[in-house]
């Protein structure tokens, strides 16, 4: 097991180690968190405790430092290893001296978690102190160096709990799961880059003559200046305008500011004067505007029901600002989109959803007699969008038909499309002429359709007929599309095709309602029974239908 010397022409013993030959001025250390369990054939992260200092003296681990400790023990080894290592001699000890500047900290296991990063300040922004601070994704806010050994060495914490079944308390340890990754450690003193070049006695000269030329240098030239590359300084500030920009925005004292300013045109006193259209209009599309593009986006938005109460009885006080919302979305069918069924927060599409309700019935007395009207020069054109804003006799009828449109967009099982029918269910119970309007336009089919995923909502699938396409489908393997997503939410399609059959009903049955109505049947609206054409019976009492909805889609409603 000896090592064969070709100095000595002989086997002696010989001690295998590494050591720094050189060090860097930044020192980055990465600690083994991870590591493959060969009994259980997985990755797991070690969470034991591995505690760092904020300051490190890295001699004992270079060449010279081993060396030196080795001259003290042995002195007869001390002339040949300070000889071998004589080229460091001019090393000065702050060469070796670091503190920490910088930790990566990973919180979570193995298989996920997440990264962030507490920071020391280069230079202090206010003061002599230098600061911390913790950037974790858009967060960065000031981080107390005192936390350093809770939040970046691991270990074990002791928790106590009270058992359930005998109401005693348990006291256990568990792992303490974020922990400190990568260490980042800075040279305390700049001594130049002259210590870090290679050790060979031709850099050693070089370093002599450079170390001649900078003593006659200026101070200033000594320290080199990195140009940041345009393209890198342009993203950097166009990230910092726009921080500041959302810092400003999304400001809770501006929020009161738009409020205080929207109520100044929109208080009932106001309301009431014969000229205050134009700065009501104006104050009225500032709110909606407000709070679809900023407030609702908003992590303090916890006043979004009182702004959407007050702009529902602005919009149920002015047909034109319903008009307008209307024709806003009408233009955008992206808006639509985003308002309805993108948005995750489910209080905001409830909210936008109770909007358009109200437009609705603010609209509905004066367009409800046109609504056929407005279907015929839809009906005569290619695309709605071609349709200008003077021929428009019905905005109502124009959205509705937009969201129609969008219907395929409602099967996209990623957004949630349940006030997307909330809102068809609040134009059905506006009144009769709405309920008659959608069953012309065969919104039950529509519905039916939409929970079978036949007609247009039928997927395409391309028929594979030659072998070799065959066998590239096969070595391909199954599709991945919609497998993170889920199933297709249908439940709001089988609510609004339960709100069109609570008022239609068969021939025969008509007539033995035709005194004393159902109870589900709102009179007072003016609802009337509609009667089921042989089609609409034949689709909505097939056995197909009723087996997807007991099948899939079961709820208590």
């Amino acid at each position: 097991s000896q090592y064969r010397c070709d100095l000595c022409d002989k086997r002696v013993n010989a001690l295998k180690r590494c050591c720094l030959k050189s060090l860097p001025k930044i020192l980055l250390i990465q600690m083994k968190r991870f590591e493959f369990d060969l009994q259980t054939m997985r990755n797991r992260k070690l969470n034991d405790e591995c505690a760092f200092p904020m300051e490190l003296n890295l001699e004992p681990y270079t060449a010279e430092g081993i060396a030196k400790k080795e001259a003290e023990i042995d002195i007869r080894k001390s002339e040949a290893l300070r000889a071998s290592l004589s080229i460091h001699a001019q090393r000065p000890a702050e060469y070796y001296q670091y503190q920490l500047c910088g930790v990566v900290v990973h919180t979570g296991t193995a298989d996920g978690g997440h990264y962030y990063s507490f920071i020391k300040e280069r230079v202090p922004l206010q003061g002599d102190k230098v600061e911390w601070f913790e950037f974790n994704d858009s967060c960065v806010e000031p981080w107390d160096v005192k936390k350093l050994k809770k939040e970046c060495f691991g270990g074990k914490r002791t928790i106590t709990q009270r058992d359930r079944q005998t109401g005693q308390l348990q006291t256990f340890e568990r792992d303490i799961l974020n922990n400190g990754y990568i260490l980042v450690y800075e040279r305390i003193q700049d001594i130049g880059d002259s210590m870090d070049e290679s050790n060979d006695a031709v850099n050693v000269a070089a370093e002599s003559e450079v170390k001649q030329e900078t003593e006659e240098a200026p101070k200033d030239d000594i320290k080199a200046q990195v140009p940041i590359p345009e393209d890198i300084m342009k993203k950097i500030w166009k990230e910092n305008r726009e921080f500041i920009v959302e810092k400003h925005i999304f400001d809770p004292n501006y929020f009161n500011f738009i409020w205080r300013l929207i109520n100044l045109y929109t208080t009932p006193e106001y309301l009431s004067q014969p000229d205050a259209v134009q700065p009501v209009m104006q104050a009225i599309e500032l709110a909606t505007r407000f709070v679809a593009e900023i407030y609702a986006r908003s992590r303090e938005n916890q006043l979004l029901p009182m702004w959407i109460t007050h702009l529902q009885n602005v919009y149920e006080s002015y047909p034109t600002a319903c008009a307008w919302l209307l024709k806003e979305l009408c233009g955008k069918s992206a808006l639509i989109k985003n308002m309805l069924m993108y948005c995750p927060v489910e209080r905001t599409r409830a909210g936008f959803a109770s909007l358009i309700d109200k437009c609705f019935h603010t609209l509905a007395k004066t367009e409800q007699e046109k609504y056929q009207q407005q279907y015929e020069e839809i009906a005569a054109v290619k695309k709605i969008s071609e349709i200008k804003s003077k021929n428009v006799v019905s905005w109502s009828i124009l959205f509705i038909e937009n969201l129609l449109n969008l219907m395929k967009d409602a099967r996209n099982p990623k957004y949630s499309n349940t006030h997307y029918f909330v809102v068809l269910r609040h134009f059905l119970n506006v009144g009769q002429r709405q309920r008659e309007y959608l069953r012309n336009r065969d919104i039950m089919g529509k519905m039916i359709d939409f929970i079978m995923g036949s007609g247009p909502f039928a997927e395409k699938v391309d028929p594979v007929t030659t072998k070799d396409a065959k066998m590239a489908a096969f070595m391909k393997g199954p599709t991945m599309k919609g497998t993170f997503a889920g199933p297709i939410n249908i439940n709001g399609a089988i609510e609004t095709l339960l709100e069109i059959v609570l008022g239609m009903t068969t021939t025969e049955q008509k007539k033995k309602w035709a005194d004393n109505p159902p109870p589900t049947l709102d009179t007072e609206k003016g609802i009337k029974l509609l009667t089921y054409t042989e089609e609409e019976q034949e689709n909505l009492f097939a056995a197909g239908l009723f087996k997807k909805v007991l099948r899939e889609c079961y709820n208590e409603r």
